[in-house]
This record gives structure tokens, sequence and C-alpha cells, in this order.
């Protein structure tokens, strides 16, 4: 409920602050531009890729708890948060960004481009890897309390941030290629989805959520992180080359 009041919210609030921008939007051409020319073409694929995020990130908790019990979705659900929380809070430092590399793709300018994106790139990953750092210390003291077996187990844990960590990279490198407006990761973020589902409903009924956890280091790690850097190593060359 919290996403869907957030998204009501902002979507009336939207209505009546810019009116003519939604009308420009939906009906209107602004000179040489489009919308449903230059934009829908990619916002579509976005939909379906931040679609596929959710296979990734929140049908643990209710198969778990389908296949195994309350207790383990629980501790599934609350590791999984603080991670998703963790990934969502160090790509700040790149979304913030997001504007700057639109312009400067746009614009060819691909010093500048490369110069944004690699500085909001360690930023990010370097805010991740002590926000990693430091709930692994919580998590292991949490043992000694009250609370650890609010938790997945110590190791499953580690490897589950060490999953999320691989799919924050990934997730990196796609909006480089998306300020170029352009949404070749469809195909991966789909794939990337069947794999973690299938493979996540074939182990959670035998091995739970270290099965799971285990699924999802090995998709990211093995299939989702190498595609994702080929991929923009490939598609920067042959960008920045014709573009």
């Amino acid at each position: 409920m919290m996403p869907a009041s957030a998204a009501l919210i902002a979507l009336v609030w939207a209505l009546f602050r810019y009116p003519k921008l939604w009308a420009s939007a939906l009906f209107g051409i602004s000179g040489d531009f489009g919308w449903w020319q230059e934009l829908w073409p990619m916002q579509w694929r976005l939909g379906i890729s931040w679609l596929c995020g959710y296979f990734l990130t929140q049908m643990h908790t209710p198969l778990l708890f389908q296949t195994q019990n309350a207790v383990v979705a629980g501790q599934m659900g609350v590791t999984m948060t603080v991670c998703n929380m963790l990934g969502l809070l160090s790509l700040a430092w790149m979304t913030s960004r997001i504007p700057v590399l639109a312009k400067a793709a746009g614009q060819q300018d691909w010093d500048l481009l490369d110069k944004e994106f690699k500085k909001g790139f360690k930023r990010s990953l370097a805010v991740f890897v002590l926000g990693a750092v430091f709930f692994v210390l919580i998590r292991y003291a949490a043992d000694y309390t009250a609370y650890g077996v609010r938790f997945l187990p110590f190791w499953e844990t580690f490897v589950l941030i060490g999953a999320i960590l691989f799919a924050h990279i990934s997730g990196l490198l796609a909006i480089y290629l998306r300020a170029h407006r352009k949404e070749p990761f469809l195909w991966l973020s789909l794939s990337g989805a069947l794999l973690t589902v299938g493979g996540s409903v074939w182990v959670a009924p035998i091995w739970g959520s270290a099965g799971i956890v285990l699924v999802l280091l090995l998709v990211n790690v093995g299939f989702g992180f190498p595609t994702s850097l080929l991929m923009w190593v490939m598609l920067r060359k042959k960008w920045h080359a014709t573009i």
C-alpha cells in the first residue's frame, strides 16, 4: 500500500500542478519532438524491465511463506528489505546525475558523460560497500541478542548482500546506457527474471531460503553482471562511434 499511495499522490499532484505538460505529453507534439515517437518506445521497455525487478526482489517472501513457514518468510522479508534499502540509498549518488548524463549523451559530449558516470559510479559503489559492511557487522552482533532470529542466518545474509551488490552494479551500467534514450536491457531483465523465478520455485520447497539466496547469487553473478558488462562495453563503443 505504501508504493501505491505514493504513486497515487504523485499522480494527482502532477495532474493538478502541470496539466499542460500532461496534455503535451499525451496528445501534442512540441516542435520536432514527439513524445510517442521519441520516448514511448523506451518507456514501455523500461516499464517491463522494472516489472521484472519485482521478481528479483519481492517474490521470495510469499514463496517461502507458501513452501516453508511464516518464520522463514519473515526472515527473508526483513533481510531483503534492508538490502533493497541499501541499494536504493546508494543509487541516489547516480540517479541525481541522470539529467546531466542524458544531456551529455544528447549533445554527444562523451567526455562529460564518462566523467560524470565514473564519478557517480565510484561514489554509489563506495556507499553500497560501506553500508553492506556496516549491516554485516550489525547482523553478526545481532546473533548475540534476541533480534538475530528475525533475520536470515548470517551466511545467507552475506550471500544475499553479495547478490544484491552485483545487481546494483548492473543497474549502474544500465543507467549509463539509458542516458542515450534507449533501453537495451529489456531481454536481459526478462531472462534474469525467468531464471530467478524458475530457480527459486524449484529450490524453495527443498532448501528454503538458503536455496533462494544461492539462486540469486548465481543468476546475478553468473548471468546478469557479465552480460550487463558485455553489453555496456559493446554498446558504448557502437553508439559513440555512430551517433
